[in-house]
Protein backbone atom coordinates (compact mmCIF):
# COMPACT_ATOMS: atom_id res chain seq x y z
CA UNK A 1 0.00 0.00 0.00
CA UNK A 2 1.25 3.26 -0.87
CA UNK A 3 0.83 6.18 1.53
CA UNK A 4 1.68 9.71 0.41
CA UNK A 5 3.26 11.89 3.95
CA UNK A 6 1.79 15.28 4.26
CA UNK A 7 4.39 17.97 3.85
CA UNK A 8 4.54 18.96 7.57
CA UNK A 9 5.27 15.14 8.08
CA UNK A 10 8.53 15.27 5.58
CA UNK A 11 9.46 18.48 7.09
CA UNK A 12 9.30 16.71 10.77
CA UNK A 13 11.04 13.37 9.10
CA UNK A 14 13.96 15.26 7.33
CA UNK A 15 14.59 17.95 10.73
CA UNK A 16 14.96 14.50 13.10
CA UNK A 17 16.90 12.91 10.58
CA UNK A 18 19.26 16.58 10.55
CA UNK A 19 19.18 15.98 13.95
CA UNK A 20 20.26 12.47 14.32
CA UNK A 21 23.31 13.43 12.23
CA UNK A 22 23.98 16.19 13.88
CA UNK A 23 24.19 13.91 16.86
CA UNK A 24 26.47 11.74 15.81
CA UNK A 25 28.81 14.57 15.05
CA UNK A 26 28.40 15.75 18.07
CA UNK A 27 29.21 12.43 19.40
CA UNK A 28 33.70 12.65 19.17
CA UNK A 29 32.85 16.29 22.03
CA UNK A 30 31.03 13.61 24.52
CA UNK A 31 33.03 12.94 27.55
CA UNK A 32 29.69 11.04 29.21
CA UNK A 33 27.83 7.92 27.75
CA UNK A 34 25.13 5.96 28.23
CA UNK A 35 24.77 2.36 28.84
CA UNK A 36 22.96 1.58 25.74
CA UNK A 37 25.71 3.90 23.79
CA UNK A 38 28.81 1.91 25.24
CA UNK A 39 27.05 -1.41 24.34
CA UNK A 40 26.93 -0.13 20.75
CA UNK A 41 30.62 0.75 20.67
CA UNK A 42 31.51 -2.59 22.31
CA UNK A 43 29.40 -4.42 20.40
CA UNK A 44 27.83 -6.48 23.32
CA UNK A 45 24.69 -6.62 25.31
CA UNK A 46 23.59 -4.19 28.40
CA UNK A 47 23.71 -7.63 30.47
CA UNK A 48 27.29 -8.06 29.53
CA UNK A 49 28.28 -4.49 30.36
CA UNK A 50 26.47 -4.70 33.62
CA UNK A 51 28.35 -7.94 34.53
CA UNK A 52 31.34 -5.65 33.54
CA UNK A 53 30.32 -3.21 35.83
CA UNK A 54 29.60 -5.19 39.16
CA UNK A 55 32.53 -7.14 38.84
CA UNK A 56 34.58 -3.08 38.42
CA UNK A 57 36.09 -3.72 35.05
CA UNK A 58 33.87 -0.74 33.90
CA UNK A 59 33.65 2.25 36.31
CA UNK A 60 30.62 4.56 36.02
CA UNK A 61 29.21 7.32 37.56
CA UNK A 62 25.84 8.34 38.86
CA UNK A 63 24.53 11.28 37.62
CA UNK A 64 20.47 11.83 38.97
CA UNK A 65 18.80 8.23 38.38
CA UNK A 66 21.53 7.76 34.96
CA UNK A 67 24.06 5.58 34.94
CA UNK A 68 27.09 6.70 32.72
CA UNK A 69 30.97 5.57 31.48
CA UNK A 70 33.53 8.28 30.32
CA UNK A 71 34.75 7.71 27.02
CA UNK A 72 38.19 7.61 28.67
CA UNK A 73 37.35 5.06 30.63
CA UNK A 74 35.60 3.16 27.90
CA UNK A 75 38.54 3.31 25.52
CA UNK A 76 41.13 2.01 28.95
CA UNK A 77 38.46 -1.02 29.01
CA UNK A 78 39.09 -1.61 25.13
CA UNK A 79 42.94 -0.92 25.42
CA UNK A 80 43.35 -3.83 28.61
CA UNK A 81 40.97 -6.48 26.46
CA UNK A 82 43.42 -5.99 23.57
CA UNK A 83 46.56 -6.88 26.04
Amino acid sequence: MLTYLSVNTQTALYRRKEKMEQNTKNDTDMRLISIPEACKRLGIGHWAVYQQINKRALKTVKIGGRRLISVKTLNEYITALEQ
